[in-house]
């Protein structure tokens, strides 16, 4: 598995003044997103957020001085009202393909280049809410 070095932490604020976290990461141009997401398992479930656009593992922004695995259980808590235990990271996912919102908000001379995610499973312990089962 790859392990990406972060170099420097930073705040970048985009055109409507949302202040967002990135980071530079050694031998790489350019600013990325630190994220961490939560495939969250119950018994043989893995349970994904069903949103407007169609079905999303829960997760978002990594901030400045935060543990990843503690940032995949707030924004799982966050998004999907969900509770888990037993975070174990299980990937990182390197996404240079920014979102049409970033490319339309962000100046750009802060342009983000990318997102680095940090993947974790973790088990449901409880209040399940807005997620769909998959099998």
């Amino acid at each position: 598995m790859k392990k990406y070095e972060i170099t420097e932490w930073m705040i970048k604020t985009d055109n409507k003044g949302h202040e967002n976290t990135c980071v530079k990461i050694k031998g790489l141009p350019g600013f990325y997103r630190p994220r961490a997401e939560s495939l969250v398992f119950r018994d043989d479930s893995l349970f994904l957020l069903l949103t407007d656009t169609g079905y999303k593992i829960p997760g978002g922004n990594i901030n400045i001085g935060e543990n990843p695995a503690n940032a995949a259980s707030r924004e799982l808590n966050e998004e999907a009202l969900i509770m888990a235990k037993n975070f174990s990271k299980a990937g990182e996912t390197f996404n240079t393909d920014v979102a049409s919102w970033v490319r339309e908000n962000v100046p750009k001379e802060n342009q983000w280049s990318g997102y680095l995610t940090e993947v974790y499973t973790c088990q449901y312990t409880r209040k399940l809410s807005r997620l769909c089962e998959e099998n």
